[in-house]
């Protein structure tokens, strides 16, 4: 004849055992704790009658330091924490954005290259005008004071 204590303790081993299929699948048979936080509290509250995954009390022997199953709550916990994060960062829409941020950069790269090459180009203008304006300045000096000097010796 089962007992209240083994039903519990069925009920917590349930538990712990969808969290170490998710763990090891990578597919949850229960909803994802808030915010992807897998914590002792939130697995107390754990429920989903479908699955036979029911609440169980935070005072419960079994789970407490040094109890039958604290470690591998902890385990499972852990794990599951990790396959989370894992998955959230191949998580395809954030890889997208990755790749838009990447191709974004390149062509801001090359956009700076094209700028720069123009600002190269149009200061070598800038210097040939100035040289050409240079010495049509000189020329119109020289013919003024030619011009001026021919009219003097009138």
């Amino acid at each position: 004849m089962s007992t209240t204590r083994d039903k519990t303790k069925d009920k917590v081993l349930r538990k712990i055992e969808a969290l170490e299929e998710y763990w090891d699948t990578k597919q949850a048979r229960f909803p994802m704790p808030p915010k992807g936080k897998f914590s002792a509290n939130w697995f107390f509250n754990l429920e989903v009658a479908a699955e036979g995954l029911e609440k169980v009390s935070k005072g419960l022997p079994c789970l407490r330091v040094g109890g039958e199953y604290h470690e591998r709550l902890k385990v499972a916990l852990t794990g599951s924490q990790g396959v989370y994060d894992a998955i959230q960062e191949l998580d395809p829409k954030a890889m997208n954005d990755v790749a838009e941020l990447r191709a974004e950069r390149d062509q801001l790269k090359k956009q700076l290259q094209r700028l720069a090459q123009d600002v190269l180009e149009l200061m070598m203008e800038n210097e040939e005008y100035r040289d050409r304006l240079g010495v049509k300045q000189a020329q119109h000096r020289d013919y003024s004071k030619v011009r001026y000097l021919a009219g003097s010796n009138d």
